[in-house]
């Protein structure tokens, strides 16, 4: 059973670090738990998040639309030139 001090330090944890993990241990509860308590709490989405960078995506393949290097398009977006190779349509 989640106790009211048990969601308080979770969050409380959770808000500190940043990690459902960390929050996790500093409890003794399990993480699919903890991550429960934070969505229930607001601070954790309750959908798991997309893979990857879809903002970065869209407008690395924009500009290569337009013409530009994949290498270039790459770092302009802010990913390695690996990623931008992975990218490659």
């Amino acid at each position: 059973m989640v106790t009211p001090a048990v969601v308080a330090r979770v969050v409380a944890v959770f808000d500190e670090s940043g990690s459902v993990g960390a929050a996790a241990r500093a409890v003794g509860c399990s993480h699919s738990t903890a991550r429960r308590v934070l969505v229930a709490a607001g601070r954790f989405p309750a959908r798991p998040q997309p893979l990857g960078k879809p903002q970065q995506r869209a407008e690395f393949d924009a500009l290569i639309a337009a013409g530009m290097h994949h290498a270039r398009a790459a770092v302009r977006v802010g990913v390695t030139t690996q990623t931008g190779r992975y990218w490659m349509p």
